[in-house]
């Protein structure tokens, strides 16, 4: 999956497919734990997951969070999810 509404369009595919990847999925999990207010550790990373109910395929590997960490360090440049005040 790829472009807007890849997120969106996740759990129709999941239900045909089990498990989904979407293009892109580590900056959307560290663009949306940023905007819950969470730490882009494993703790935030584990449960923006959550929220998302999606059988994301990936969180499964130990290094998953560091590695989420990395492509937010390296590839946000300041395009977080913003809330209504900021």
């Amino acid at each position: 999956m790829h472009g807007r509404g890849r997120r969106a369009a996740a759990p129709r595919i999941s239900a045909r497919a089990g498990a989904v990847y979407f293009w892109g999925q580590e900056l959307e999990i560290a663009r949306h734990a940023r905007l819950a207010g969470r730490a882009i550790d494993a703790a935030g990373i584990a449960a923006t997951i959550a929220d998302f109910a999606l059988p994301l395929i990936g969180p499964e590997f130990a290094d998953y969070s560091s590695r989420v960490a990395v492509v937010a360090d390296r590839w946000m440049n300041g395009r977080w999810l913003r809330t209504a005040a900021g």
